[in-house]
């Protein structure tokens, strides 16, 4: 050391690693809170900017490190995590798109299902008279001599489409429409008309119908045997 010249304390201006602290925070994950920012040395350094928390927010910036503090001490504040609208889903137990009203939960996302809750997927729609009949639903067409399997909803367990009203096959009613008429000619055809009479019963093989004529009498309908159970939808 030349003479003249003092040496100057390493101390003097404080550790220069205590400059602003580049060091970010952690960013938090969801709702959580950023990893507080490094602190100075010696001299004042800025705390490291909170990390982001979440989609929600922006974590807050991390405290100054105090003078001769190795850190800064407040962790940014992460932002609350994202929402969504929870709508209704219906459970669709027989699978066949449409759910049953009596069965719903609130959910961002359809449940998976498939469980002791719901034996099926859930849906939107609550639409379903026989929930636990996939050949019951709206827009169902055919026609069926069995009664949906129970529980049924809007009324008859024959009502498989869903439209408030069992309705018989046309083609098993008397005439197309139920009402017994025969023409002076029916009983003498090969095939005289048959069929069920309008009051007949979804699934019954009773009140069937075939024109007849007893010598001495009028050709008039008359009870016969029914070849199958009366369909209905």
């Amino acid at each position: 050391m030349s003479a003249g010249c003092r040496e100057v304390p390493p101390d003097l201006f404080g550790d220069t690693a205590g400059a602003t602290s580049t060091s970010a925070g952690t960013p938090g994950t969801g709702g959580g809170s950023g990893t507080a920012g490094g602190g100075g040395g010696e001299a004042v350094g800025n705390g490291g900017h909170g990390g982001n928390g979440g989609t929600g927010g922006t974590g807050g910036d991390g405290g100054n490190g105090g003078h001769g503090n190795p850190a800064g001490t407040t962790a940014g504040s992460g932002g609350a995590g994202g929402g969504c609208d929870e709508v209704a889903w219906y459970c669709d137990a027989d699978s066949d798109a449409h759910g049953d009203r009596n069965v719903v939960v609130e959910a961002c996302d359809a449940p998976r299902g498939g469980d002791d809750g719901c034996a099926g997927p859930y849906v939107a729609s609550s639409d379903d008279c026989g929930p636990n009949d996939a050949n019951a639903h709206p827009g169902a067409e055919a026609y069926r001599a069995e009664p949906m399997a129970p529980p049924a909803r809007g009324g008859s367990e024959f009502d498989f489409d869903c439209d408030g009203t069992a309705t018989p096959d046309p083609e098993q009613l008397f005439g197309g429409t139920g009402t017994l008429e025969c023409d002076r000619l029916d009983c003498i055809r090969p095939n005289p008309p048959e069929g069920y009479g309008v009051d007949a019963e979804c699934g019954s093989t009773s009140e069937y119908y075939r024109c007849d004529q007893s010598i001495g009498e009028r050709c008039a309908p008359r009870a016969a045997e029914a070849p199958e159970r009366l369909r209905c939808r």
